[in-house]
């Protein structure tokens, strides 16, 4: 391989994964959700997309810096990966926002995907001397439910990872339209 194609695949490859965890990129993995979207619309199919959001990471730049805060994001990016299977997708939209992907799955399968993220991530994350405990707020989508574009299931997942969030964090909410019901008459005008 020449020099030259050997540096435009580095490039290609660093402009669609996050340079901190090596994840995929929002752009990247809003692509591969588009493409499986579209496969799963073929096969008749489901997928799910789960997003994660870190709860009281502020907290930890806050107090630790944000070197430290960098590192847990790595080291958190690196145990999501390691607790991914074969054909589910990772990514980090940006800030402590993370998303996984799976396709062909049976009723039930993205709760279990969801317990099984959870119970990775309880482990205390050890860091510089200091052990940190993470809570995790994952939101699931579930296609065709949750929505029919790459767009839709992301909007529902993330909805979703509110909720999870409101009723106390370290939890999981599956999307339904009542979330959305719900908080649409919450931010409604007076």
């Amino acid at each position: 391989m020449t020099e030259r194609k050997h540096q435009e695949q580095r490039l290609t490859y660093m402009a669609g994964h996050d340079s901190l965890t090596g994840l995929m990129t929002r752009d990247r993995f809003c692509e591969e959700l588009t493409a499986a979207v579209a496969r799963a619309q073929r096969k008749h199919s489901r997928l799910a997309v789960l997003f994660m959001d870190l709860d009281g990471f502020k907290a930890v730049n806050d107090t630790y810096g944000h070197e430290q805060g960098d590192a847990l994001l790595t080291a958190f990016a690196r145990r999501l990966s390691f607790a991914c299977r074969t054909g589910e997708f990772v990514g980090r939209l940006g800030g402590d926002e993370f998303t996984l992907m799976a396709e062909d799955l049976t009723a039930g399968d993205e709760m279990l995907m969801a317990q099984r993220i959870l119970k990775v991530l309880s482990r205390p994350f050890d860091l510089a001397g200091a052990s940190f405990k993470v809570p995790v707020s994952i939101g699931i989508a579930v296609y065709p439910e949750g929505g029919s574009t790459a767009d839709e299931l992301l909007a529902s997942a993330d909805s979703a990872m509110y909720v999870a969030k409101q009723s106390g964090g370290n939890a999981y909410r599956e999307y339904a339209r009542e979330i959305d019901d719900t908080r649409a008459l919450r931010h409604r005008p007076v």
